[in-house]
């Protein structure tokens, strides 16, 4: 039995992810980014919640209105855009010879978290579509 994908799902759902993402990654960057070592701003760890909390919330989202698969919807949600990022960011850094292997490393453990948290959210809408049902 072959799976389908709903793109439209998806496709809202990974420019909902971006829309908050985005800003979020570029507010951490300007709270973050010139910190010394050892007086580091502590106002980017409200940036960086917000990602994290984003990431359940539009799984669940996606995942309401897909009709099948929802654990692979609300992480194909996160997933995509987040991995896009990652892929240009690699990119990037291997060009201007600043990606380390620790880079990678965080790269990679990023990815697969969210898109566990993607997959977690994608299961609490399909809990709540069975429970509208």
């Amino acid at each position: 039995m072959a799976m389908t994908v709903d793109r439209r799902a998806v496709g809202r759902g990974a420019a909902t992810y971006l829309a908050v993402a985005a800003p979020c990654g570029l507010l951490i960057a300007l709270l973050h980014g010139s910190d010394t070592s050892g007086h580091e701003s502590t106002l980017w760890i409200a940036a960086a919640l917000l990602v994290i909390v984003i990431a359940p919330l539009l799984g669940g989202a996606v995942a309401g209105s897909a009709q099948e698969a929802p654990l692979i919807h609300g992480a194909l949600a996160v997933a995509a855009p987040a991995g896009v990022f990652l892929a240009l960011r690699a990119v990037v850094g291997r060009v201007q010879g600043t990606l380390t292997a620790t880079q990678v490393v965080t790269f990679v453990l990023y990815l697969v978290v969210f898109t566990a948290l993607g997959m977690l959210g994608g299961y609490v809408g399909f809990r709540r579509r069975q429970h509208l049902a």
